[in-house]
């Protein structure tokens, strides 16, 4: 399973920034500078979800690894991404995502095969603000951008799995079964 969060050495170019819960919430700063994912997507179909504070200057989506990690997410052809009102000056490869609030988890979705990244506000798709032109073919990032000291992008549960367990369960899968294994069990001789 890959790890999904944001990857701490982009730290070294969003110095204003930090990371926070385990590297799954970015906060502050970052001059509009990409934080990439540990996670790369090539090929399939893949969904996340992503909460933001202060979405006016925050934005998300997807990149590639030869993002120019010095200049502005969104203001090349390197990254596709989503933001809320203040990201007005938007460009092709931004779109402003109308009526976005503290509360509302944004869910992306990247088709490598079908070459869209399409997103879905509280559960409501959004096709009209879908990428589809240049995704083909190529390996992605998830990337977040801010430019603000409260602003703030979090990676929410990914797979409905996620919500089933607890902390220090040890998941292992054979045959299509799965078998939890916890203290209490050890402790009752399981």
């Amino acid at each position: 399973m890959r790890c999904f969060v944001w990857d701490s050495a982009c730290l070294a170019t969003c110095t204003n920034a930090r990371l926070e819960d385990g590297n799954k919430t970015l906060t502050g700063n970052t001059n509009w500078r990409p934080m990439l994912a540990a996670t790369e997507f090539s090929s399939g179909r893949h969904s996340w979800n992503v909460r933001g504070k202060f979405w006016r200057h925050a934005a998300t989506g997807i990149a590639l690894r030869e993002v120019n990690r010095g200049s502005e997410v969104g203001e090349m052809d390197t990254v596709r991404v989503f933001g809320g009102r203040g990201n007005e000056r938007a460009k092709f490869f931004r779109k402003q995502v109308p009526g976005l609030t503290d509360d509302s988890v944004l869910t992306l979705t990247l088709d490598c095969d079908a070459g869209t990244f399409a997103i879905a506000v509280d559960g409501e798709p959004k096709p009209e603000l879908t990428f589809s032109e240049g995704i083909a073919g190529k390996a992605w990032i998830p990337v977040v951008g801010c430019n603000d000291r409260h602003s703030s992008v979090t990676l929410t549960v990914k797979h409905a799995l996620d919500n089933q367990l607890s902390d220090g369960c040890v998941v292992q899968i054979i045959d299509c079964a799965c078998l939890i294994y916890t203290s209490d069990a050890a402790d009752e001789g399981l």
